[in-house]
């Protein structure tokens, strides 16, 4: 992922201009492929992104949920969400956290070894926090973290569990704390 955003024809522009390009790309361009480009897109704006097919395992695999300020159509490998921002931000936060990892390890389709789908039914079943009850404070705080760690270059999933990850561990417990749960400190038996 990254800041730089493709582009799509949605609409023809100046006929000439139009005319020459589509003859120098080699392709046709009708009425019925523009409306349907045209509504595919519209269907697929939004602020928040969840990742629907993945190798959880794979060294390129660091989060599961990107946000946007700029809202955009993803490609088809990502679920598209269009919230408000302040909502946007935090349950991209929340979808990056252990908690929905292991969401994910327990609703997931699997396709082939850690290969897996996110189906459009598995994310209706996800349980994600109910951001309307939480108070000022604590919105507050998730937004302060999630600005802390928004721009913060992650190695792979697993290698973020398996060193302790100080931007995991401070998503992790900024949830802890808005779901008024504790961190417990117990050995692990």
């Amino acid at each position: 992922m990254s800041s730089h955003l493709d582009y799509l024809i949605l609409r023809r522009w100046d006929e000439d201009d139009f005319l020459r390009f589509l003859k120098a790309a080699g392709i046709k361009f009708d009425a019925h492929i523009q409306q349907r480009i045209q509504s595919d897109v519209a269907a697929r704006v939004g602020n928040l992104f969840v990742v629907r097919r993945l190798d959880l395992s794979a060294r390129g695999t660091s989060v599961l949920a990107f946000y946007s300020r700029v809202k955009a159509a993803p490609s088809k490998l990502m679920w598209s969400l269009d919230l408000p921002d302040w909502k946007a931000k935090l349950l991209t936060m929340y979808l990056n956290s252990t908690f929905n990892i292991l969401q994910t390890l327990l609703l997931r389709s699997e396709t082939r070894g850690a290969f897996m789908e996110i189906s459009k039914y598995i994310l209706s079943e996800f349980k994600v926090p109910d951001l309307e009850q939480f108070s000022g404070a604590k919105v507050k705080r998730l937004i302060a973290t999630f600005n802390l760690v928004r721009d913060a270059k992650l190695p792979s999933i697993l290698e973020q569990l398996k060193t302790k990850h100080p931007v995991r561990r401070r998503i992790d417990i900024v949830w802890l704390d808005a779901m008024d749960m504790k961190e417990e400190k117990k050995p692990i038996e």
